[in-house]
């Protein structure tokens, strides 16, 4: 009777006469594995998604070498490379590579024409090209598909004053750097019309460099820097670990929320499985122990059921998990398989596993204590009891921490919103123990429904999991809406028209010949940079920004549509004194204040400047900066003017005219809303990569409030059973789980009202752990979206437990009993 082998007979019968249980019970620990295992390995995950990202950009390529904005030298020379590095760099392909007009059937469009010897190309892409003479170029899928066009067509291209025509000789699959809007075209002739050179094989405005296995790109970098003939270029690595932890930084911080709501409500939904669990081992505990066996008896064949429960849930789970990871990866764009963390797995397997084994002793030991006499008679359900001094201490430490800030302000917010919780769920074990109180007149609902309502622990869990639920589901649903959001807030963003960028030598005489042209109501002078970095003196915390201006202060307000949190002082905005405008985010990751000193640092090759903070600006784009140095007398001769904002009063006539007359000087003209398209993109790669976790949340959820419903059915099933065996109809017994789906479920929705108010206030605070923040609040509709699909989900479940009552065999769930 006591080997392992007979246990296990006795564990696999248990589970296969409780069928029901069973399901629910597997059901429930696979999503929980699930979440825990996609919880733990969403760095790892976010991490292989973003470097997979650039390794199928730049396949072999570890290092570019371009011009900045900033650059006086705009074209590079490889032949030095290949002399004083031929042991580090394997191979170094010279492009020259411009954004120029296109037109096809008296279309006109902006493509990046891509310009090397033909082998360069093949080996960037690893792609075997066809021949293409002098006048024959190769164009993306992408652009053909857009742009209608077949080979052996005719596209003219708009430079140096003059029409290329091209013949289509071949139609590329989008593979690495020539994806999207690319043309390709011998580099030979070109060279030649530009500048009159006719040995072109190493000259080019851009190096691709693949370095040699056993180099490493850090410190060839370095070494490159270090050399005079390449040290004012622009060096960038392909594969940016920096880049990397900060995009996966940011994208973890925004679902951080919903990561700390699941993990919360997974450990009630364990919590609330153990007592039905626990329940079907009383008798069988008694008889046991009335026939001499031994106390552990049972609990090795609980334990031995909910082992198999674990590894067999284990198995789905991660299967899920890696479903969902690659799904959403295949949605960002990237092929390449993604992984799951070993260590992070096995731990959270180990939580998961720990977890399971603490409630099964705790309920087990419950059973243990209680009289062999009470265990064999008495079946029902597990009772609840409000508790005063949980809601008393909860509400004390909840008022501490609302008043004091004891700990950093991100890990405060997470205390909030678990004392909040508690809080909740004791105002709901509170509303179902008074609900006997208000209805006085005798019925089947009063006498039966609202009497194991009061103190059923069962009802309570499930409540408890219905409103974290709701919040879960409340802000998957927000995160989506959000991005979508930010998206359209983002394209307006700029109240301009045109942009005109990487000018090199300003003169004013630029402005006004830009003024003459009729539609232009304004020009305005500015300063670009695509790289900048802030640093707290403090701390030394570093924050990377991706655009950094200096124009104006008025005109950056008005030209860029933000909102200042206060107007700029008069001292700034009429004195000599460098100050800096941040994203109001900045204020609380880097805990900052207007007037509050910090070194700024603008590209790679200017020295670190410390500038006052002037103010904060409302920017759905966080990685926007401003600074007035370019009009500050000492540093204006570095921050030289080398963009132009236009505003042309809408008019969309000058973008053909401009690029063509100032294409020749290598000047980008580009239309405000592609410029913001840029921005937009961070949006759009989030919707891309959240919209399968989203997805995957509001469906897990859904099945987690259905499977919650049977098991409240499963407790309840023998007192359904003796109601029916005293004649109780069908109908009745519908009447009676309407009432109480819909007590139950404004029960719940009163606390979830009040709780998404600290939701609102506490929530993004909670991205300050990952050192990240934005206000993500959910709105009125997404609210009620949430609402009804849940309400639709316990009602369904509801309306399923009627199906069953409907179908239930009286007699043999009574003897069950």
């Amino acid at each position: 009777m006591n080997s392992a082998r007979f246990k296990l007979r006795f564990a696999l019968r248990n589970m296969l006469r409780a069928k029901g249980s069973a399901v629910s019970m597997l059901a429930t620990l696979c999503l929980i594995v699930m979440f825990a295992v996609l919880i733990a390995n969403i760095p790892s995950s976010f991490s292989q998604v973003f470097e997979n990202y650039e390794r199928e950009k730049y396949l072999e390529i570890d290092l570019t070498l371009t011009f900045d904005e900033n650059a006086v030298a705009r074209l590079i020379n490889k032949r030095n490379i290949g002399v004083r590095y031929a042991q580090e760099v394997k191979h170094a392909l010279s492009f020259f590579n411009l954004n120029v007009l296109a037109e096809t059937d008296e279309s006109f469009y902006y493509v990046e024409l891509m310009s090397a010897l033909p082998h360069e190309i093949e080996r960037l892409i690893d792609y075997d090209f066809r021949y293409l003479s002098d006048m024959g170029c190769a164009v993306t899928e992408s652009l053909a598909q857009t742009r209608r066009i077949s080979e052996g067509d005719q596209l003219s291209i708009h430079m140096l004053d003059r029409i290329y025509q091209y013949t289509v000789i071949e139609i590329v699959p989008d593979k690495g750097l020539f994806s999207e809007a690319k043309i390709f075209v011998n580099k030979s002739q070109l060279i030649r019309d530009f500048y009159g050179l006719t040995l072109i094989d190493n000259i080019g405005n851009t190096l691709y460099l693949d370095l040699n296995d056993h180099i490493d790109p850090d410190v060839f970098a370095e070494t490159l820097m270090a050399d005079p003939e390449y040290g004012g270029y622009l060096l960038q690595k392909t594969i940016d670990q920096e880049k990397i932890r900060n995009l996966t930084t940011a994208n973890m911080s925004i679902i951080a929320g919903v990561g700390l709501i699941i993990t919360i409500t997974m450990v009630i939904v364990m919590h609330s499985l153990f007592p039905l669990l626990t329940k079907k081992l009383r008798q069988p505990y008694a008889v046991i122990m009335t026939l001499g066996g031994h106390k552990r008896f049972m609990f090795h064949v609980f334990a031995l059921g909910i082992g198999m429960g674990f590894v067999l849930s284990s198995v789905i789970g991660i299967g899920f998990a890696l479903t969902i990871t690659n799904i959403s990866a295949r949605a960002y764009g990237v092929q390449t398989w993604i992984t799951m963390d070993i260590g992070a797995t096995i731990i959270a397997l180990v939580l998961v596993l720990c977890y399971l084994g603490f409630e099964s002793v705790f309920q087990y030991r419950k059973i243990t204590q209680e009289s062999i006499v009470g265990l064999s008679r008495d079946l029902r359900y597990e009772r609840h009891k409000f508790s005063p001094f949980v809601t008393v201490i909860a509400g004390i430490l909840l008022i501490v921490c609302l008043l004091v800030r004891f700990i950093p302000l991100g890990y405060q917010a997470i205390v909030v919103l678990v004392l909040s919780f508690i809080l909740a769920f004791q105002g709901i074990s509170l509303a179902l123990s008074l609900l006997h109180k208000f209805r006085k007149k005798p019925s089947v609902f009063r006498l039966f429904s609202l009497n194991y309502l009061k103190d059923n622990r069962t009802i309570f869990h499930s409540l408890q999991v219905l409103f974290a639920s709701f919040l879960v589901i409340m802000i998957a649903l927000t995160l989506h809406a959000y991005l979508y959001t930010e998206l359209d807030r983002t394209r307006e963003q700029i109240s301009s028209d045109y942009l005109m960028m990487n000018i090199f030598g300003y003169q004013p005489s630029l402005k006004a010949e830009i003024m003459a042209y009729d539609s232009v109501q304004s020009v305005e002078e500015m300063f670009a940079s695509r790289s900048a970095s802030v640093q707290k003196i403090a701390t030394q915390e570093e924050i990377s920004f991706n655009f950094f201006v200096s124009m104006d202060p008025i005109q950056f307000v008005e030209s860029f549509t933000l909102g200042l949190k206060a107007p700029i002082s008069e001292e700034y905005l009429n004195g000599d004194t460098p100050y800096i405008l941040l994203p109001n985010e900045l204020s609380y990751i880097l805990d900052i204040q207007v007037d509050d000193a910090i070194y700024l640092q603008v590209g790679e090759h200017r020295d670190i400047i410390l500038v006052k903070i002037g103010g904060f600006f409302e920017s759905t784009y966080y990685k926007l900066i401003y600074s007035n140095v370019s009009l500050v007398s000492e540093y204006a001769p570095i921050y030289q003017t080398n963009s132009l904002v236009i505003d042309a009063g809408g008019s969309e006539d000058l973008f053909q005219e401009m690029a063509l007359r100032y294409g020749s000087s290598m000047y980008y003209i580009i239309k405000t809303n592609e410029f913001i398209d840029m921005f937009a993109t961070q949006f759009e790669v989030a919707i891309r990569l959240f919209m399968v976790y989203v997805v995957a949340v509001v469906a897990s959820f859904m099945i987690v409030i259905m499977n919650n419903n049977q098991l409240v059915f499963q407790s309840l099933k023998g007192d359904y059973a003796k109601l029916k065996s005293l004649g109780m109809k069908t109908t009745n017994f519908a009447a009676n789980i309407l009432k109480e789906a819909m007590v139950l479920t404004v029960i719940v929705l009163v606390f979830v009202i009040m709780e998404i108010f600290v939701f609102i206030e506490y929530l993004p605070k909670v991205m300050l752990v990952f050192h990240y923040y934005n206000e993500i609040i959910p709105r009125p509709a997404t609210i009620m979206l949430a609402a009804a699909i849940v309400t639709a989900v316990y009602l369904l479940g509801q309306g399923y437990n009627l199906i069953s009552i409907y179908k239930m065999k009286i007699i043999e769930e009574i003897k069950g009993e």
